[in-house]
């Protein structure tokens, strides 16, 4: 097989579908936790189980040699960006509903490709690919749509959950691009499990600063298990799974593969919580979770671009 004719990486699929998934259970439960336990003191009960969860990983390569002070430095910069994702994140579900704050937060899209496209050289073949721009323009309209539609757009309610979902999604923007420039070389496991130990102590400052962890004494079976489940899935694993992704095939498709998840995360709210939609918000989400499907095509067209390019596929021709 030519470099030019390089197939669908199925290791990064594989992931794309993993992270989709446990991002997609994740928002469900978090907006189940919202009614017994402030977001401060989920988020920090949260960081400190999928810490535990990655802890022998990160025990193993420390007496490996493996972590420097350096990494730990470097660990830094995407763990700061993280601390702001994650409190708007979850903030965001206090004030409004799931399947709403699903779809504001793909705007992610648009500032994950403009900060890919502009740190990174071999993302930039993106701008050649007609499949891209096509994706773009969908989530651009779609995410526009489904905010001018929104019926109950109050200062009280669903105005702070439309801004918390924007933040949110910015953060995460300069978070992965962070956490790829800080990782590149090393084990996506070994990486996050670094930031997690960091948003253990910045989540209990904030936990025990702004919330009420005494709330968590008080948590019946059914919400520890929904806790300790939605931080191993949606936390340790999905975030995971997005740092492999982003490895092997770059930052911008990835996030284009989450413009899938609001729908997913609609009709599973529609049934536990009779979430609605409008039907001029539905139209635009689908045209925006359409831009999924061109990201597949954009990123076959990347690989052929770079094979293309590559020192392999100039000596065969």
């Amino acid at each position: 097989m030519t470099p030019g004719k390089q197939r669908f990486d199925t290791i990064a699929g594989l992931c794309c579908l993993g992270f989709l998934s446990c991002w997609t259970v994740g928002s469900l439960q978090i907006e189940y936790l919202t009614r017994y336990v402030d977001v401060w003191t989920q988020n920090f009960a949260r960081y400190v189980v999928a810490c535990l969860f990655w802890l022998p990983v990160l025990i193993v390569n420390i007496r490996k040699g493996n972590v420097s002070g350096r990494l730990w430095l470097w660990a830094l910069l995407p763990m700061g960006a993280n601390v702001i994702m994650q409190t708007c994140w979850a903030g965001s579900f206090y004030h409004g509903e799931p399947g709403f704050v699903m779809l504001l937060n793909k705007s992610s899209v648009i500032w994950v490709a403009g900060f890919s496209i502009f740190f990174f050289a071999e993302e930039r073949a993106l701008l050649k690919s007609r499949f891209f721009w096509l994706g773009l323009s969908c989530s651009i309209t779609g995410v526009v749509g489904v905010i001018l539609y929104q019926p109950d757009l109050s200062l009280k309610t669903s105005f702070w959950g439309a801004f918390l979902a924007v933040a949110s999604s910015m953060s995460w923007a300069v978070y992965i691009i962070l956490a790829k420039i800080a990782f590149r070389n090393i084990d996506s496991r070994l990486g996050f499990s670094m930031i997690t130990v960091y948003m253990v102590f910045v989540m209990a400052a904030l936990g025990f600063a702004l919330g009420e962890p005494a709330q968590l004494l008080d948590l019946h079976a059914k919400g520890w298990i929904t806790l300790v489940t939605s931080a191993i899935i949606s936390i340790a694993l999905g975030h995971v799974f997005f740092y492999v992704a982003i490895k092997r095939i770059g930052a911008t498709i990835p996030s284009m593969t989450l413009l899938s998840s609001p729908f997913i995360t609609f009709l599973a709210s529609r049934v536990i919580f009779d979430e609605h939609l409008t039907a001029a918000q539905l139209t635009f989400g689908v045209i925006l979770v359409s831009g999924a499907a061109a990201a597949i095509c954009a990123q076959r067209d990347l690989q052929q671009k770079q094979g293309e390019t590559s020192p392999e596929s100039q000596i065969e021709k």
